[in-house]
């Protein structure tokens, strides 16, 4: 049986492995036309604002001491609130859609047999229909634009990685959020990817069950197993 499904750990390394490959694409390519900076963010300029100028600055030119480096938390840290950082929170984890009871998978390698103890162990299994939020902060309002929009492609052009580990049927959507000031201050600009889900939670049973070593075919004629 494989391990828990835990989206937020998914999610934190996914982003975290996002953030290492923008930075080595771009470090590590000669021709920087064929980085992933380029092709999102070339040619996207806001008056005088150079997109990809500042996305190469933010995405892969500071390195790991900058406290302007581009973080990914766990959870909502307030103290990073107004530098560059993705946080990664969950609203709701709802169950899903499950059979009555809860599912016993009949599947040889889910079932553990203990013929020492006499005893075979069921795996049961519920299924949770689950939506997080990536919330990108910064105190600079463009730098949440950039993280915001490069983390929403670069989420897509993975999405089967996230599919891979667990995560089915999801579904992409994104907000602007609205301050709580006395939790944040007000110069801090926040902007949300919200990211629905399905995922199952397969465990062993906590109670064995005897495991059957004989059957009775006829009365009075017993057949080992």
């Amino acid at each position: 049986m494989e391990s828990l499904i835990v989206p937020e750990v998914t999610l934190y390394n996914l982003i975290n492995g996002l953030l290492n490959e923008l930075d080595k694409n771009w470090n590590n390519t000669q021709d920087k036309t064929k980085t992933h900076l380029y092709r999102f963010w070339n040619g996207v300029i806001d008056t005088k604002y150079d997109y990809y100028k500042e996305a190469v600055h933010l995405f892969a030119s500071r390195d790991i001491d900058n406290p302007r480096k581009v973080a990914c938390r766990l959870f909502y840290d307030m103290e990073r609130a107004s530098l560059p950082t993705m946080h990664i929170t969950m609203p709701s984890d709802l169950t899903g859609d499950n059979s009555i009871g809860v599912d016993q998978s009949g599947l040889a390698s889910e079932i553990f047999v203990d013929a020492n103890a006499g005893e075979i162990t069921p795996t049961l299994a519920r299924r949770f229909d689950s939506q997080f939020y990536i919330i990108c902060t910064s105190e600079n309002n463009r730098e949440v634009l950039l993280m915001y929009h490069t983390l929403r492609a670069m989420i897509i052009s993975s999405w089967h990685v996230l599919e891979h580990s667990g995560l089915q049927n999801m579904k992409i959507s994104g907000q602007e959020l609205k301050i709580n000031e006395t939790n944040v201050p007000n110069h801090i600009f926040m902007r949300g990817i919200g990211i629905m889900s399905s995922y199952d939670i397969r465990v062993p049973s906590a109670f064995p069950l005897p495991l059957i070593t004989q059957l009775i075919l006829n009365p009075g004629t017993v057949t080992n197993q």
